[in-house]
């Protein structure tokens, strides 16, 4: 059942091939949400959550990226930033939006930097969800995390397992170019496998939003699940993204809105993008929800509600 669809205020069609759905009134303030990946999609967000910001006043804006999800299928050369900051301004421009907030979770974190530095301006702000700004670093964080894990369990053969990982990514020079995208596929399975992604002691909130995707799982063929990953790895390397200077550069373009289970992050990492997004003695701009993962909108919602108000200065129009 494809209940946001069924929604009085959700407007889902297709631009050039990208599946866009809009929820609330276009005078509201505009949040366009930019899903993770890649090889993902929007549902999670678009049925949990756009529905809830478009009843608090906001004019919420959900779409797939270019050959994934319920968007068209296509080749793996538009898996590229160029492209997808250009599909992004495309949806912009045809939706007439002004001065829209970017949502930035996840892999959508470097997608919305690196439009930010092809359109500068546009965005009003950039709100990073769970995003990493330096990649690298957040791939390391992550098999650090998955070894921990196994390693307090006492399964030594997955920190074996772990270490091959590691090794071939950041270690092996003369790994062939084609290997690498198993290698990166494999961390981000041990990733759900090490439960890097869940909370210890989920809400009933958060119980309620599982639910609800549980019993409406996204319909249709989905794209790019098995060529996204390969394609941005051969076409911009996306593992080697790095946003640090453009973020610190433009830190008050910027806010953070963080879980502190996320175990894509170490504390370390936290501390990296808390230092990029704000100096001492400046306004908060970075926020760690308690009990929250990489799904903060999901794990802790009404906490994640009250951040994009409290941390990022936005404001629902609530006449």
């Amino acid at each position: 059942m494809f209940i946001a669809a069924t929604s009085a205020d959700a407007t889902p069609q297709k631009i050039d091939g990208l599946y866009v759905n809009t929820f609330g009134s276009s005078s509201d303030p505009t949040l366009i949400f930019v899903h993770g990946g890649p090889g993902y999609h929007s549902w999670d967000f678009e049925l949990t959550t756009a529905p809830t910001l478009a009843q608090a006043g906001y004019h919420v804006v959900v779409y797939d990226q270019r050959g994934q999800g319920r968007s068209d299928a296509t080749g793996t050369d538009v898996f590229n930033y160029r492209q997808y900051a250009d599909d992004l301004a495309l949806i912009i421009r045809t939706l007439d939006l002004k001065d829209p907030v970017l949502l930035g979770h996840s892999h959508g974190g470097p997608i919305a930097i690196k439009f930010d530095q092809l359109y500068p301006g546009i965005a009003k702000k950039i709100a990073l969800v769970a995003a990493p700004i330096n990649f690298w670093g957040s791939l390391r964080s992550l098999l650090d995390n998955c070894s921990r894990y196994h390693q307090l369990k006492g399964n030594q053969q997955k920190v074996t397992e772990l270490a091959y990982v590691y090794y071939g990514i950041f270690l092996q020079r003369d790994l062939p170019a084609d290997q690498l995208p198993g290698y990166v596929s494999a961390a981000f399975s041990y990733a759900f496998q090490c439960e890097l992604y869940s909370t210890s002691n989920p809400t009933q909130e958060e119980s309620t939003l599982r639910a609800l995707l549980r019993d409406n799982p996204v319909q249709g063929t989905l794209s790019g699940q098995m060529t996204a990953v390969g394609g941005f790895l051969q076409n911009d390397n996306y593992i080697k993204f790095d946003g640090v200077d453009h973020v610190a550069i433009n830190r008050e373009h910027f806010c953070g809105i963080y879980g502190d289970e996320d175990g894509l992050f170490t504390p370390l990492e936290l501390a990296l993008i808390q230092n990029a997004l704000q100096q001492p003695n400046e306004p908060s701009r970075f926020t760690t929800i308690a009990g929250a993962s990489h799904a903060v909108y999901i794990d802790q919602q009404t906490a994640f509600v009250a951040a994009l108000h409290n941390t990022c200065g936005l404001t629902p129009n609530k006449d």
